[in-house]
Parts: C-alpha cells; structure tokens; sequence
C-alpha cells in the first residue's frame, strides 16, 4: 500500500485542527495506512503512533528519534525548516518560535514561509511513494503542497481539508491570501468541509468558483476516551498527569500579582504579563482547588472548553458569573484551555471582585473587546447593574469569584475530556463563526448538555442531534447571538442545570458516540 501525505502548518494538539490532524493520521495508523505526516510539534514523541520523526536543516533530514508502534500502519513525521517564523491564523505564543498572524504578513514574507515548507513536500514526493496528500486549511499549506509536488515534477492528488479558521481570519482578510487560495481550490483534486455551514460559508464566499463537488466530512471522537472509570482510576490518572507537566511554568499567583499591580497603576500592559508565562503550560498548583470541585458531591459544575479568545464569548462569560453565583452558590465553573485573553480575563476577574465593574465598562477596549456582540452584551449589564437590586445581587455573587471559579491552563485531550464528563452543563459561547460545533459533540459524547451560542456550525451540530433524538429542542440548549447574550447565558445555565433529563442526556451521549468516531470518519477521507 502506498503512503499518503498529510500536512499541517501546526502542532497535534490545542487546537480542533490539531487534534482533527493528530486523530485522523492515528486512526490511518490502526487502519495499517503508512502516513508521512508534516508539520511543526515540538513534542513528537509524546504521540505513540509516530515511529520516526526527521527535522530539517540545511535541506538535510536528521532522524531525531525511531520505535517501534504498537500499530499496524507506521507514522513518520517531517518538521519543516521555518527559520523560526510561523505565520497563523490567530495570534498565540508558540515557544521560541516568532509568530505572526499571516493576514499581516507581506507578500514577500509569505512567499519564503511557502517556499520553506514546499521544500519538504518535494523531499517527500521525490523519495516516497505518495498516493494521495491531504493539505488542512484554505491557506498556506495548499500553496506549499502544490509548489511541492510541481518542484518534484509529481502528479498526485491533492484533498484540501478546510476547517473555518482560514477563511474567516486569513483569507477574507488579505486579497493576497484570497488570490492564493483560489489558485489551489481550482487545481485541487477534492474540497472536504466539517459541516454543511462550513460548507455553505465557503460557497458564499467564492460565489464565483463552483464548490458544489465539496465533500462535507465532520471532525470526530476519540470514543476511548469517553469510557466509565471509578473516582479513584479517574483521579489517579489526572493526579499523575498533573503531577507530570506542573512545572511552575504557568500561570500562576506571579502573573496574578503583576495584574495586581497593574490595576493599582491603571495600566494595560498584558503584553508583558502573557510573557511571563508558558501559555500552553496547565495553570500553577491548581490539582487540590480542581480535586475538591470535581470530586464535591454538592456542587453543580459547569465546564468550559476552548482557547482562552475574545471570540470565543469568555468576557461576557465571565462577567456574568457573578450573577450565575448568587442565584446557586454551589454552582462551580471550570475553564479548560489556553490562550492570549488569559491576562485579560484575570484583569477583569479582579476589578469585579474590588467592585470596579464599571472599569470595565469605561475601559472596555483595553480589555481586549473588539468585537461588536461584546461591546453589546457589556452594554446590556451595564444597563442592568444601574437598578439597585440587580447590582445587590451582582455583588452577593461577587464574593464567590474566587472559591467558584478556575482556569486549568492547558490539558491534552485525554485529560479535559475527563473535566467534561465532571459536567452537569458545558458553556460555549462563540461570538464568531465555528465552522464545526465539535465541543458540543463533546460535551453530549461527555454525558453534559451542551449551551452554545446559537449559530453556524455549533447550531448545525444541535439541529443534526435533534433529527436522531426526539424531544430535543435546540433553543433548550443554545442563546441567540444579541444583546442579551450575558443575561441569557445565566438564565440558561440555571434552568439546564436544575432540570432533571438524564434520559435525554443519555439520548445525545449515544448519539454522539454513534455518529462522530474517528474510525468512520477517517474512511470517509481515505476513500476519497
């Protein structure tokens, strides 16, 4: 059986198109598929089903390490030369590594990133043989997938897998990357998208190119991951994970400290404290707070899981906390991720705590609102805060920011996917387009009813459940996208998690299991 290339400009793991790639390729792995696998993971070995990981220097490829797998297909992965310059979507810190979002990149710098990476296309196409290669995204890995394969002279079929990111942060955004990307969308030999809205977005968008041949193929699950274990094998296994990777190098009371001391200066200096810190790192000494809310049997939690963004909808999250905990002071919320608002969100975490809510307010835009659905629901809580009773009943809530509220920091998927069963609610309140509403198949796979913002592809995801499962009705667990976003998101909760309907929870657990393992997905891609 020939090899297949897979190529992604980024790591295997954070990100949903990381871990789209991580599964996929592993699943290709347990299929007996050899993949070649490109991409730029610091950490290769860390994945069990990599048996060989080259990296390039001077056009050379030094083995860095080789095994043996335990599957019947083998990986090997290629880490192109960038020379320290990764161009991406959405800014994020990346190690040493100088990141830059690449709709602000020039001409110039995105022609040599194309050229760096196409030069380990053409080293694999010449030396292997290829049968088909699969690109993720609309920009730049097609561009240095179709230089690759011309420069060694190949014909294979090039699959470009968009995933919803590249369209809405770096092709609509630059009419360089729009000139490239319809370049490799006309020459390619098929056009996959994970839903129907990332499909019809697309469609949409290149209104002048015929797309009606794209394929729509969803993310998936991990189904092993969801499997029943008891308190003590659950707790072990994130004690010893826990214990593994908190090596002081996240966020912790130091960068609360320097937030501290800039509310005292009123100064916005996030920059500074996002540096002070590994953001991919889980948060410091936070195993005996999480233990306690996950393993309290009083305790209702809520369970956020995404990257720490403005667009993922956690500044109106957060500000509406305070009123979530004075209606139910047991109620417990949990934010799995990482990202660039982490400062930002602490910032406002303790103005609401000194009572300086109206800062805020008043000062929105250095606190990271950008976004019009923000500025909209802040405005909607300041109007409600100026009556007396609902600003009692803001500060009653106040008092429990601290005990109720943690930020894990980054957790692999293995682990948060083991918060996410903890869940009686799981909270995604996108505020931008997702192209697939894979964190609530996770929190249904989870056992925990999803509440998500109602649009795009996170609304498709309900509409499908709600085809196979009857009685459930989508506006039950989504809020629209409006004004009212902050006081919707803690009504919501509230009712979600007072109502008893473990028979229709079970319904969507069963549902999403059925419907979204990697095993079928990944047949699907292969057969193409």
């Amino acid at each position: 059986m020939a090899k297949v290339l897979m190529v992604h400009g980024y790591l295997l793991s954070g990100t949903g198109s990381n871990l789209y790639v991580r599964n996929v390729v592993k699943s290709m792995c347990e299929a007996g598929q050899d993949v070649d696998l490109v991409c730029q993971e610091f950490t290769p070995q860390d994945y069990d089903f990599i048996a060989k990981c080259y990296k390039a220097q001077d056009d050379q490829y030094h083995v860095a390490f080789e095994r043996e797998t335990p599957y019947p297909g083998t990986c090997e992965i290629y880490i192109p030369d960038i020379e320290n310059e990764l161009l991406v979507y959405v800014h994020d810190r990346y190690h040493d590594l100088h990141v830059q979002e690449m709709r602000n990149a020039t001409e110039e710098e995105i022609q040599a990133y194309i050229e760096r990476n196409a030069r380990t296309i053409r080293h694999i196409c010449e030396n292997h043989d290829i049968a088909q290669i699969y690109s993720n995204h609309l920009v730049l890995q097609p561009q240095y997938v179709a230089k690759g394969i011309e420069d060694a002279g190949a014909t294979i079929p090039h699959i470009i897998i968009a995933h919803g990111s590249d369209l809405v942060y770096a092709v609509s955004q630059s009419a360089f990357l729009d000139r490239l990307s319809r370049t490799t969308l006309s020459s390619c030999a098929e056009l996959v998208a994970v839903s129907q809205d990332s499909k019809q977005a697309m469609q949409n968008y290149y209104h002048d190119m015929d797309l009606s041949g794209c394929k729509v193929i969803p993310a998936g699950l991990d189904e092993q991951l969801y499997v029943d274990m008891s308190p003590d094998e659950e707790r072990s296994l994130l004690e010893e994970y826990i214990d593994a990777v908190d090596q002081g190098n996240g966020f912790s009371t130091k960068q609360s400290q320097m937030i501290e001391k800039m509310i005292e200066q009123d100064s916005y200096d996030f920059e500074m404290v996002q540096e002070s810190y590994e953001a991919k790192d889980i948060e410091v000494d936070i195993k005996d707070k999480l233990f306690d809310m996950l393993y309290r049997r009083d305790t209702k939690k809520v369970i956020y899981l995404g990257k720490y963004l403005e667009q993922k909808g956690l500044i109106p999250l957060v500000l509406g906390l305070p009123l979530l905990y004075a209606k139910d002071p047991l109620i417990n919320v949990i934010l799995v991720g990482f990202g660039a608002l982490r400062a930002q969100l602490e910032y406002i975490i303790q103005l609401i705590k000194l009572g300086k809510v109206d800062v805020v307010f008043d000062q929105a835009s250095q606190l990271g609102v950008a976004l019009e659905q923000d500025r909209r629901s802040l405005d909607e809580l300041q109007h409600l805060l100026s009556n007396a009773q609902d600003l009692a009943l803001y500060k009653k809530g106040t008092d429990l920011m601290d005990e109720n509220t943690l930020f894990t920091g980054f957790l692999d998927q293995k682990y948060a996917v083991r918060i996410l069963c903890h869940g009686t609610v799981g909270i995604f309140p996108s505020l931008t387009r997702e192209a697939f509403g894979m964190v609530g198949i996770e929190a249904m796979a989870s056992k925990t009813k999803p509440l998500c913002t109602r649009h795009s592809g996170l609304k498709e995801t309900l509409e499908v459940a709600a085809e196979h499962i009857p009685g459930l009705d989508i506006n039950d667990y989504s809020v629209p996208l409006d004004e009212h976003l902050i006081i919707n998101i803690v009504d919501k909760t509230g009712l979600l998690l007072d109502e008893e309907n473990d028979g229709l929870v079970q319904e969507m657990s069963t549902f999403a299991l059925g419907n979204y393992g990697w095993k079928g997905i990944t047949q699907e891609l292969m057969a193409l």
